[in-house]
């Protein structure tokens, strides 16, 4: 038999958890949460390390600009297949505000990161409710997957944003949920923006589109294989085959001076690229085109916060009974890629990050199996408790990701031990960003004092251009050397002078070269 108090301590839950609901679910906190997270870029963008790749990113950027406004010709380049369109964003705002330099890149590839949010969001919010909508930007926002990369890779991140996007305008496109005819400019924009970043984007999206509309065929009823759908249908393609064009003409306009030979080279390149470097997994060290065919699921499994691994799995052992057909959709792509990746044997590296689309995906399912369990036919007791977890997982997740701040693309759970456990086991910081943050002390020091350091450093190929104040010279005309985790490793007979590390874990390190002696 039930007591009064306990019939007044369920009603208080049931009241709190409903206003917690209604919180997340309001467009005051989704507005709030994104300002929020932009405000939080512009704070600290400059805190991240220049990646090994963005040289070429920056000449990406750099060869548009001199097109448009210098005159110059573009032409085919075999190492680089990419569209220029990120890059260009940041080349133009370091040309129209001089002091950015070229921190400007990692503003803009935030920038993306945060639309990327927002289409989750929209996703989450149109297929599945406003609730799952929320959780989902949460997640994503708080994922240091997502949050390390968007502030330093513009290849991957605006890629997989504009994959979220094209996924969000199709689907409402197909499915017929639309009220505007400004859904086939969405659908245009922003899946000939995807072509621009990688062309085989677009078969890609494809394929999201092929198999989440399987889904709707077989598990919503009200979705039927008519004309009505035959002719939405054509009218996306149409769609992207303008936006196509528009894009590549404008983002990547050499793309219609190629051979068919060399668009099949920029087309192919993504599906096994000619990668001659090493990569580790388990502390086992592999040529990158031999390496195991478990390496993305495991890199994307214990790179992942332990609290949003479990959110994911529990939603992909929901789905098969519940059989949402976005839920179906959403797992059974990242089922199919991983599997996709096994099976071929592709080329990956680098970690998790040439999979980076999937993560929205997956935060997707995490926000859906967290909505189902704070569900109003859910006992009380089960609300109130699934509020506090989810309340303390995130803020957990968003603990580990301050710890290893501003290297959150290295993070790891405790599945391996944390970035400790991960060390010498698995990639640390293989992009080398840490070394900037002797690069920013060395360049200031120089300033106030008028003297130029010489220095040794193997990180970015940038530099000599973002450090003017710096001379770089070889290991043995250097004052100081800094090391990182990929190259330059170790200067055992060079005193440390000071050491930067996260959980542990040795970054990179400041050597200076004492005078000898008289």
């Amino acid at each position: 038999m039930t007591t009064p108090t306990s019939q007044s301590t369920v009603s208080t839950g049931h009241r709190a958890v409903n206003g917690v609901l209604r919180f997340l679910e309001s467009r005051t906190f989704v507005v709030f949460f994104i300002l929020l997270t932009i405000v939080v870029v512009f704070l600290t963008y400059r805190y991240y390390g220049f990646s090994y790749d963005e040289t070429y990113a920056q000449e990406r950027g750099m060869r548009l600009w001199r097109y448009y406004f210098h005159g110059h010709t573009l032409s085919f380049m075999k190492t680089n297949f990419y569209g220029m369109f990120p890059d260009f964003v940041a080349v133009a705002l370091q040309h129209l505000i001089p002091a950015m330099s070229y921190w400007s890149r990692h503003l803009v590839s935030a920038l993306f990161g945060v639309v990327g949010i927002v289409y989750v969001y929209k996703i989450g919010s149109a297929f599945f409710g406003r609730l799952t909508g929320s959780l989902a930007m949460v997640f994503l926002t708080v994922n240091p997957m997502w949050n390390g990369y968007m502030f330093i890779n513009m290849k991957d991140i605006p890629f997989a944003t504009f994959m979220v996007a094209g996924f969000y305008y199709c689907m409402r496109a197909a499915l017929g949920r639309y009220t505007s005819r400004s859904i086939w400019v969405g659908v245009a924009v922003s899946v000939g923006l995807l072509a621009t970043a990688k062309v085989i984007g677009v078969v890609i999206l494809g394929s999201f589109c092929f198999v989440a509309l399987g889904a709707y065929l077989i598990f919503d009823p009200e979705t039927r294989l008519d004309k009505a759908l035959a002719v939405r249908i054509a009218k996306i393609i149409g769609a992207v085959v303008i936006g196509c064009i528009v894009m590549l003409a404008l983002f990547w306009p050499q793309i219609y001076l190629y051979t068919p030979k060399q668009l099949m080279t920029a087309i192919l390149a993504f599906t096994d690229f000619d990668y001659n470097g090493r990569v580790i997994l388990n502390g086992i060290t592999y040529h990158a085109q031999t390496g195991p065919r478990i390496y993305m699921l495991t890199y994307l499994t214990i790179c992942m916060p332990i609290f949003l691994l479990i959110a994911v799995i529990a939603g992909g052992v929901l789905t098969p009974i519940r059989r949402h057909p976005m839920a179906v959709a959403c797992v059974g792509i990242i089922v199919l890629y991983i599997v996709y990746q096994a099976v071929t044997h592709a080329t990956v590296y680098g970690g998790y990050r040439h999979f980076t689309f999937l993560i929205p995906l997956a935060m997707l399912v995490a926000a859906w199996a967290a909505a189902k369990m704070l569900g109003d036919r859910r006992p009380e007791v089960v609300r109130v408790a699934g509020v506090a977890v989810l309340l303390l997982g995130t803020a957990w997740t968003l603990v580990g990701t301050y710890r290893v701040f501003p290297y959150q693309y290295s993070f790891y759970n405790v599945l391996v031990g944390g970035l400790k456990g991960a060390e010498n086991s698995y990639e640390v910081d293989v992009w080398r960003t840490a070394p900037t943050y002797y690069l920013n002390r060395l360049a200031t020091t120089a300033r106030l004092t008028g003297e130029r350091p010489k220095v040794h450093d193997c990180s970015t190929r940038l530099r000599k251009k973002i450090y003017p104040e710096i001379d770089f010279v070889d290991r043995d005309d250097a004052q100081y050397l800094i090391t990182n985790r990929r190259s330059c490793t170790k200067y055992p007979d060079v005193p440390t002078i000071s050491t930067l590390s996260r959980e542990g874990v040795v970054l990179s390190e400041l050597h200076e070269r004492q005078p000898a002696s008289e």
